[in-house]
């Protein structure tokens, strides 16, 4: 029994059978600037369309909202600001949205991801033609592909991305000026995003973190188990 729709779909980014689909979380720094611009690159190369959903994931870890990470997005590639979406309560994490694309009439999709997320991220072909528990398939694509983003041809291959570790770091340390916390985070940002932007989202950040650090920490989304 195929997975019954019940929630909105994403809005499409064009009329191919095939999807090429990243999923962001963390910071909105560099690496993940890659990531975005490796789907649309391989998404060009196989002639597919390209997805790229931004988490919902929020917390300690995750100081900023999905909608300031989105508009870093859109910032950096205004030409191809359509591909950016967010998460939404309906459709939380990428078996989910898979899920609609597969239900939009998409037949093959590739998963990009960071190389050292391969391996995790193959639990999504145990879910593709298969019933889960409840006796219901999640999705059925002919072709499903987890690649690296390394492995797309994108002009950003060969280039190792910033961490959001000294990221978040750098916030919490007291020895660190906020000028020494601000050139951390301006080397990690992408040059498209000013300064002032860059200072702004820090400073949230970090007014966020202190505060998780006094308060219990929200709950973050995680990827639910559907089989």
């Amino acid at each position: 029994m195929r997975l019954r729709q019940l929630f909105d779909d994403l809005t499409r980014t064009g009329e191919k059978n095939t999807a090429v689909v990243g999923w962001g979380r963390g910071m909105g720094h560099k690496g993940h600037m890659m990531l975005a611009s490796s789907v649309s690159t391989y998404a060009d190369k196989i002639d597919g369309d390209p997805y790229f959903v931004v988490s919902r994931t929020y917390g300690p870890d995750d100081p900023l909202q999905p909608e300031e990470k989105l508009s870093i997005y859109k910032r950096v590639f205004p030409d191809s600001s359509h591909i950016f979406q967010t998460a939404t309560d309906e459709l939380p994490d990428l078996t989910r949205v898979l899920t609609n694309l597969n239900q939009q009439g998409y037949n093959n999709v590739t998963v990009v991801v960071g190389a050292d997320q391969v391996n995790a991220f193959q639990y999504l072909k145990q879910y593709n033609g298969k019933p889960n528990k409840k006796g219901e398939v999640v999705f059925n694509f002919d072709n499903l592909n987890v690649i690296s983003r390394q492995e797309t041809g994108d002009t950003s291959a060969g280039e190792e991305g910033p961490r959001a570790t000294p990221m978040r770091q750098v916030l919490m340390d007291p020895s660190k000026s906020t000028r020494e916390q601000f050139a951390v985070w301006r080397d990690a940002m992408n040059p498209e995003i000013d300064d002032d932007t860059v200072m702004d989202l820090m400073l949230k950040a970090k007014e966020r973190m202190t505060q998780m650090m006094i308060t219990k920490p929200k709950k973050k989304v995680k990827e639910n188990d559907l089989r």
